[in-house]
């Protein structure tokens, strides 16, 4: 059998129907062979996959291949790079539909051997043209293909099979290792073009201007000290990855934004990091709310105007108004104990979906909080963000099913 294994590419030189830098659709092939029992893998399958392709198109664990007649082989069938297969012969076992079984695999190779056989006993007859062997399959003759690009196409491979005939190398004992030499070169050859392309990225990053200014907003806020190592301060920055602003959330973690909150003004405040989109309806905050979400808008306009100071091309206003606090109240409520259909009328123009989605990403922000202030030694206000956590997480929103 032919499967389609994907896009040839400069990675995989002669692992492709186009030859070497070729593109376009790859094949491997499943082969019966004969192969020597000692360079099988001991994988204990009955069909042998052993022919594992690399990122340079070769087989590794390729097992050494025996004549199908021969004595003490196996068979197996190898799953083979197209490329591999030197030429397809017109003769069809029809038989062979199962080779699952071993004895289906060795009733295929007997029958492979006898009619080589019988082939090879024609060998020096009048009609013999093949020395013996059977004769290849033709696209015109036995595949009936008549168009004239066919025509083209086997006109050239005969020119193209007499010049190497002719050539001194075609008969010499050197082909072989010349030919795994060169494949050796071609693949070291895509390897080098694939290494020079990285760094050429690489070199193209490190001077980017943009990773110059980024690199002078962290410094100006104490994530990385005069010799460019992250402080203590950038180790917490770098543990956050859920919400809107690391920079902003560190600042107000550092800064004391939580210390003084409830679990409910905490998981409240912590929204505002995973929900962005606005609302028509008039946000109407308690009193008790409105203390956090003027610390975290305290704390983005610092980040926002170091960034536009070092050419960001931030706005300030801009950076601050991406912290929404559409959910506070919703998400206060939800860590009181509220029940989700009333928390839902608290955020009327949120659909019960993205609440349920910001919910959850509001606990894991949480969490990867708590880790990274356990990390920086700071165990009070770790425990504080795990307590929110325990009062986030429950019922329907975190349950795994809705039908349970």
């Amino acid at each position: 059998s032919v499967t389609v294994a994907g896009d040839a590419s400069d990675n995989n030189p002669g692992f492709s129907g186009g030859g070497r830098g070729g593109t376009g659709p790859r094949f491997v092939i499943d082969v019966l062979v004969n192969c020597d029992p000692a360079t099988l893998p001991n994988s204990g399958s009955l069909v042998e996959r052993a022919a594992h392709h690399s990122n340079d198109g070769s087989c590794g664990l390729m097992p050494r291949l025996l004549p199908p007649g021969a004595a003490g082989g196996v068979a197996v069938v190898l799953t083979l790079p197209l490329n591999h297969l030197a030429a397809i012969s017109a003769v069809r076992l029809k038989a062979l539909k199962d080779l699952r079984s071993a004895a289906a695999r060795s009733t295929g190779l007997a029958a492979a051997a006898e009619v080589l056989a019988r082939y090879a006993g024609t060998a020096g007859g009048s009609d013999s043209n093949d020395g013996g062997q059977p004769p290849l399959l033709d696209p015109q003759q036995d595949m009936k293909l008549e168009d004239e690009e066919v025509s083209h196409i086997v006109s050239r491979l005969e020119s193209l099979e007499g010049r190497l005939a002719a050539h001194p190398l075609w008969s010499s004992s050197q082909l072989l290792p010349g030919l795994i030499a060169l494949q050796h070169k071609y693949s070291l050859a895509a390897a080098a073009r694939q290494a020079k392309k990285e760094i050429k990225a690489a070199q193209g990053l490190v001077l980017a201007d943009e990773l110059k200014a980024r690199l002078r907003v962290l410094r100006r806020l104490g994530y990385l000290d005069n010799a460019g190592l992250v402080t203590s301060k950038g180790r917490l920055a770098a543990e956050l990855t859920t919400g809107h602003d690391e920079l902003v959330l560190a600042e107000l973690l550092l800064g004391g934004g939580f210390a003084d909150l409830s679990p409910d003004q905490l998981v409240a405040l912590c929204s505002c990091f995973i929900w962005g989109e606005r609302s028509d309806t008039p946000l109407k905050l308690r009193e008790s709310l409105q203390g956090p979400l003027s610390a975290l808008r305290k704390a983005a306009r610092l980040v926002g105007s170091v960034a536009a100071d070092a050419k960001l091309g931030v706005s300030v206003d801009e950076f601050v108004e991406k912290f929404r606090p559409e959910l506070m109240e919703a998400c206060a409520g939800w860590a009181r104990g509220q029940r989700f259909a009333d928390v839902l009328a608290l955020a009327p123009d949120v659909f019960e979906g993205s609440l349920v989605r910001a919910v959850r990403r509001l606990e894991e922000l949480m969490r990867q909080i708590a880790g990274a202030l356990r990390g920086i030694g700071d165990i009070d206000l770790a425990g504080k963000f795990e307590d929110a956590c325990a009062r986030v997480k429950r019922d329907i929103i975190f349950a795994a099913s809705l039908y349970l």
